[in-house]
Parts: structure tokens; sequence; C-alpha cells
């Protein structure tokens, strides 16, 4: 009887081995399609990474690369490199970030040009917004329905933001008390509204890059980069 025990259990063993490793196999399958690394390029990196690094006078310029199959990583790689050479001069610090959130991957470049004046910067950015389902950019129109708003609601609450920054400025005495609200848009380039903004979605909140003059006091040493607009 033990001899017969002995033998079928041998066959249950594989059985019950081969049964786990396809569980495994499915169970790493699956979280491969959830954090979409069968989208990558080179799976062993992350979706987007510096590709070139190079020093410009004092500042760095660092270009990244989107690790993502197919013709639309191959467009917006080549849109990346077209606009990374347009600001490749001396004194000129570029960086970048980016965020994946559900199905949406942004990607923001950020250029800082101190070519003009000493202690200040004429602030670009550049942004991409992915659907890694859809491999598509989705334009702004989509990324706010995502939020529940539209063109209109997004620009109030740009404004609110931008005049939140200008009595944040005042407060600090970056700007004088006679200098009002449009002085302050002027004297930092600034289009008041919609006009040149990007938009990038960071820890799943909407957050506009817009173009301005910042200039560097002692009072606010840190650059501004970006108005988050949702929470």
């Amino acid at each position: 009887m033990k001899k017969k025990y002995q033998k079928r259990f041998v066959p249950y063993a594989v059985v019950a081995g081969v049964f786990l490793l396809i569980m495994i196999g499915y169970f790493w399958y699956q979280k491969s399609r959830e954090n979409y690394n069968y989208l990558k390029i080179d799976s062993s990196k992350y979706f987007v990474y510096t590709i070139s690094q190079t020093q410009n006078g004092h500042y760095y310029q660092y270009q990244p690369y989107l690790n993502l199959k197919g013709d639309l990583g191959r467009v917006i790689n080549q849109d990346i490199d077209s606009y990374v050479q347009r600001f490749n001069k001396e004194d000129v610090c570029i960086t970048y970030d980016y965020d994946v959130s559900g199905n949406l991957l942004s990607l923001v470049i950020k250029v800082e040009d101190y070519g003009y004046a000493e202690s200040a910067a004429i602030l670009s950015f550049r942004t991409y917004n992915i659907h890694l389902k859809r491999l598509e950019l989705i334009g702004d129109e989509e990324l706010f329905s995502y939020y529940g708003i539209q063109s209109s609601d997004v620009e109030s609450l740009l404004n609110q933001q931008l005049r939140l920054y200008y009595q944040d400025l005042q407060s600090k005495g970056d700007l004088s008390k006679s200098c009002d609200y449009a002085c302050f848009l002027e004297a930092r380039n600034i289009d008041e509204g919609m006009k040149d903004t990007s938009f990038y979605v960071r820890e799943g909140k909407l957050v506009a890059y817009k173009p301005y003059t910042f200039i560097q006091t002692e009072a606010s040493p840190e650059i501004v980069y970006n108005f988050v607009l949702t929470n």
C-alpha cells in the first residue's frame, strides 16, 4: 500500500508544481500589464530617462527619452530632440519631470534661460500627456474633462493662482506697493489666461506650467515653476 501511495503522489506533485508556475507567471504578466512594462522598449528602465547630459556654461542640460514602443514614442522623441536643440546654448538649464497617474503618463520639459539678464530667467515649458491604454497623445480639453472642468474653469483657476503669486511677491517686498496686478503681469512678461500654458498631471493633480520671466531676489530665491489647479 505504501508503494502505491508514493506512485500516485509523484504525479500529483508534478501537476501542482506546474499549476503553481502557471499562476506565478500569470501574476507577473498581470503586474506587467498594470505597470505598462510591455509598452517599453527596454523594460529594465523607467518610462522616461536621461538620454544625454551636457553642460553649457554654468548650467546642465538633461534631455529626456520616452521609453515607449511604436510610432508614438518615435514621433515624441523626435519632437523632444527638436525642442531641446532650440535651447542648445550657454546659460540655459534644461530639466524634466514625468509622472504616471493611472492610464496617463505626463512629461514636462523645463527650460530656464539666463542669457538675457543677471538674476533673471526666461522660463519655457513643453508637456506631453499620453493615454497609455490607447497609445495616444491627449489634448487639453480631454485632460480637463477627467477633472470635470472646462477651459473657462481652468482659466479662472489659473488666474486665481497668478493673483496669489502676485500677492505673495508683494508681501515679501519683491514688488512695490505701487505695482498693481497689471504692472506685475508686464514686469514678469505674463499673458493672463490660457495663452502658451502647458498642462501636466502630477500625482493625480492638474498642474499648469506658464512661461514667464522669473526674477531672483533674496526673499524669493527659488523658481516657481508651476501652479497647481486641482486638489
